[in-house]
């Protein structure tokens, strides 16, 4: 929802699951949040394959939030599993059109009364998909009242969680009804399509009207041998392959992601001085391979962030186990930690945190997860992962634990304190400071990557 004062003021951003309805105050948010934190949430909802996004005519909502949010702007770029339902509705339109003129000549089609309605089905809005799926049409009428003005009455409140939840029951009645009417006609139909090209992302056309042959891709021939071991393969990615690296350096692969704001030509320059190997995609293979040596860049052909990771591991032989995976800092991509037992942990969030430390019980322990594998707070197996151990190593002065002898300060800020309770360890990142521990994420990402794990382990 966005206020009266202007397209870039962003007011309010709903958000809807079967079991919960959330709004979150955009006005207020950015000055409470960090922007690691909203580039976590971005990416989790929009540039991941684990959460299913659905929105309506969603494009121009994703540019807004980039617009109001910059931090958030890259992820916004990458939608993964992200339905807009406008382009799926008039697909399902398509469908049941077709049904209609088939119908005399096939029995098994849908009564004509289930058929589309041309004067019906034409409409587009989302008050209009509401009624056709669910019954009964969404009340707009508080869509253009002041979203910037606080407090919301009920009925904003009323509007915009019900704009968002509809969601949900709209997308269900028309996956069912795209599946029964490609059942009729013998055809396949894609429930989960992929986001339409989004104009504000694409890049401005030159003034040119030259006309050029693509030139041909041609990788170096894959690696043979023995299979390497994640931390052996050392790459360097462009910000259009962020999802790629993200995911390689899950795997513990060691992997530098340029910003968005340097250019393909760094990527070499990193190469050259680093070492590593380009990861690039398109049209600027041509000219980093000129620059680099021999087999020092490869053009990624898949599509999918999944599918690329598939790729890049078979090319270059490398076998991923289940140690590998959170191997490394998703923040930094160190791979070097102190660990600490959470007797110690308790110690020093005691000293640091006198204030805030309430001692909890095992079941309120228990109860408490991480909430995901970014800056902040992570998921590490506690007994497989390659920790170099540097034994405890801390200092703690002014109410704060410093890595020895580095000085490199623990972010101590989002650990929970109710983990402390659950006898488990926490590994501190020696580079960046930040502090990860095991939960129940662990074993969801380690499924999420299970076609890239290898079982002989």
């Amino acid at each position: 929802m966005v206020s009266r004062t202007g397209h870039m003021d962003l007011g309010l951003l709903q958000l809807a699951t079967q079991n919960a309805i959330f709004l979150l105050d955009m006005a207020a948010l950015p000055q409470l949040v960090p922007d690691a934190m909203f580039i976590e949430f971005a990416e989790r909802l929009f540039a991941s394959e684990e959460v299913l996004t659905l929105g309506y005519a969603i494009g121009g909502d994703l540019e807004v939030l980039a617009l109001a949010c910059p931090c958030m702007r890259d992820a916004l770029t990458r939608p993964q599993r992200v339905i807009d339902l406008m382009p799926f509705a008039q697909t399902v339109e398509r469908l049941e059109l077709e049904v209609a003129r088939r119908a005399p000549m096939n029995n098994n089609s849908l009564h004509h009364s289930e058929a589309a309605n041309p004067d019906e089905t034409t409409g587009r809005g989302l008050s209009k998909l509401v009624q056709k799926y669910c019954g009964n049409p969404l009340d707009k009428s508080n869509q253009l009242s002041d979203w910037g003005r606080r407090p919301l009455r009920r009925d904003q409140i009323v509007y915009a969680a019900s704009d968002a939840y509809c969601l949900l029951d709209v997308y269900q009645a028309m996956k069912q009804q795209a599946l029964r009417l490609a059942a009729i006609l013998h055809v396949d139909v894609d429930v989960e399509p992929e986001m339409p090209l989004m104009k504000w992302v694409q890049p401005k056309r030159a003034n040119t009207f030259r006309i050029s042959q693509p030139k041909s891709i041609v990788n170096p021939p894959p690696l043979s041998g023995p299979p390497l071991n994640p931390r052996q393969l050392h790459v360097v990615v462009d910000s259009m392959l962020g999802g790629l690296g993200r995911q390689l350096q899950c795997c513990g692969v060691d992997v530098r992601v340029l910003s968005s704001s340097e250019d393909h030509s760094q990527a070499a320059k990193v190469s050259r001085k680093e070492n590593r190997i380009i990861l690039t995609a398109g049209n600027p293979f041509h000219a980093l391979c000129l620059q680099v040596p021999v087999g020092f860049c490869y053009c990624v052909m898949s599509g999918r962030a999944r599918d690329q990771v598939v790729e890049v591991l078979k090319h270059f032989n490398v076998r991923v186990t289940e140690r590998d995976i959170f191997s490394r800092c998703q923040v930094c991509n160190n791979d070097v930690y102190v660990r600490l037992a959470a007797t110690d942990m308790e110690t020093i969030l005691k000293l640091c945190h006198p204030d805030k430390f309430t001692q909890l019980d095992e079941s309120q322990a228990n109860s408490v997860e991480p909430w995901s594998d970014g800056p902040g707070d992570s998921s590490l197996p506690a007994d497989e992962i390659p920790v170099v151990w540097l034994g405890k190593g801390l200092t703690v002065r002014d109410g704060a634990a410093f890595i020895d002898p580095s000085g490199i300060r623990l972010v101590l800020d989002m650990v929970p304190i109710a983990m402390v309770g659950c006898g488990q360890w926490f590994f501190c990142c020696t580079k960046c400071g930040k502090v990860f521990w095991q939960g129940k994420h662990f074993q969801r990402v380690r499924e999420q990557f299970g076609h890239v794990i290898s079982q002989d382990t």
